[in-house]
């Protein structure tokens, strides 16, 4: 995240207010959509990828994260069950390369095909308290309990656990999504800036920032995503073991700073480099925060007390989300 301007703060501030008291619609880069169809769709994404995909009912929606054979990240994607088929919604971007890295591994005996869905689509999220209440003005359908997608002719929407208590994504077709646009605004800057505070605090991992090429779920928060009783899938054997061992050699933390922070970072404790910054942000609750990617173990030494970047800013170390404790 950029780091925001003093002219910039005070609108960003009041939007970061509306997530916790009201509602906050932020226009989101449009997550790649892929559409697996045939009787083998739910085979398929089974054996590549964390989660337990069976049972899956139409109307299901679900996290997964598609890993290789070292358990490094192809991407995180929600999967949303129909009839005979499911949407995969992708990270912006990697539609092409998720659709090619399923395609691999179809078989001659698997009922299904992968086509990328055409572009035009945009994605909102709405946020707070009111969040239901402010999305029912698009949302022309009841919105359906935690874990299940509602669509119609426009567009599919599903409940969020977070950030700000949780909300409402909603996928908008290409000819449904005006009327959004012209009721919040085209995604106001600030909305987004504050959006980004929101997501820091909750501790939710982005591509690009906490999730890169080499990342393995368990490091970056994932681990929502991953059922460990589940039959065999690509990179499992290398997340069972790091689960049972109990052991990881980073994960997310958040940081703490009296002075803004930049990402990419080093964080330093007892004169050795243990983690680096990924998101930084100035928070009305918590001041100047970031997460990063550090030590598990660097969060009980010295009391999480640590120095950040050349200029050793003087940061502490605390757990995610920065409410459960930070």
């Amino acid at each position: 995240m950029e780091r925001v301007g003093v002219t910039d703060q005070g609108a960003v501030e009041r939007a970061y207010g509306e997530a916790l008291s009201g509602a906050l619609a932020v226009l989101h880069p449009t997550p790649a959509l892929v559409r697996a169809k045939g009787a083998s769709w739910r085979d398929l994404l089974q054996r590549m990828s964390t989660n337990d995909l069976n049972g899956m009912q139409p109307g299901d929606v679900r996290p997964t994260v598609l890993t290789t054979a070292v358990a490094q990240i192809v991407d995180l994607v929600s999967v949303a069950a129909g009839e005979g088929e499911a949407l995969l919604a992708a990270s912006h971007g990697r539609g092409r390369r998720v659709r090619e890295w399923l395609q691999r591994y179809i078989f001659f005996q698997d009922d299904v095909r992968l086509e990328e869905v055409a572009e035009g689509w945009v994605c909102w999220g709405v946020y707070g308290p009111r969040a239901e209440e402010e999305a029912g003005r698009i949302v022309p359908t009841e919105i359906g309990a935690s874990g299940r997608v509602v669509s119609w002719a426009g567009g599919s929407a599903w409940r969020v656990s977070r950030p700000a208590g949780g909300g409402i994504f909603i996928l908008l077709a290409p000819d449904a999504a005006g009327e959004a646009t012209q009721l919040w605004g085209g995604g106001a800057e600030e909305a987004q800036r504050a959006y980004q505070l929101l997501r820091i605090e909750a501790g939710i991992p982005e591509i690009g920032s906490e999730i890169l090429d080499d990342s393995l779920p368990l490091e970056v928060g994932l681990k929502g995503a991953v059922s460990f009783t589940k039959g065999c899938y690509i990179g499992q054997e290398i997340i069972a073991r790091m689960d049972s061992r109990g052991r990881l050699a980073k994960e997310l933390l958040g940081v703490r700073a009296e002075s803004v922070l930049a990402a990419g970072e080093d964080i330093r404790q007892g004169g050795r480099t243990v983690g680096h910054l990924t998101s930084v942000g100035l928070s009305p609750r918590y001041g100047a925060i970031a997460m990063a990617s550090a030590r598990p173990s660097a969060l009980d030494e010295g009391e999480g007390w640590v120095e950040v970047g050349e200029r050793r800013a003087p940061g502490r170390l605390v757990p995610l989300p920065f409410d459960a404790g930070g």
